[in-house]
This record gives structure tokens, sequence and C-alpha cells, in this order.
């Protein structure tokens, strides 16, 4: 309640109002995802995915 008082007696500032209660939130959620890695084998497994679901090629 007492947030969206503060964005809307902001006026022309609401965009700065809402930033200013909105990024902390955003940046504390993202923080708490996991930090995704990964190596060549990671990798190769993914390409050698890709390549079996590809349908094969047509003869020219």
């Amino acid at each position: 309640q007492n947030a969206l008082e503060i964005i809307f007696a902001a006026g022309i500032q609401q965009r700065a109002a809402t930033n200013m209660l909105i990024k902390p939130l955003v940046v504390s959620i993202i923080r708490q995802r996991p930090v995704m890695e990964y190596d060549a084998s990671h990798l190769g497994n993914m390409v050698n995915r890709l390549e079996e679901a590809l349908p094969p090629e047509l003869p020219a």
C-alpha cells in the first residue's frame, strides 16, 4: 500500500520511483539463482543431442 502511494505521488517521476522500489527486489531474486557453468563435455553432449534431433538430410 505504502509503495503504491509513493509511486502515484511521484507524478512525472513515476518511472524513477518505481525503479527505486522494484529494482532492489529484482536484484535480490536474481542473486539467489544458481550460477550456470558448462564445460567441454557438456557442450559436446548438447551438440550431439542437437545433431540427433535434426531430421536426416534429403538427397540432392
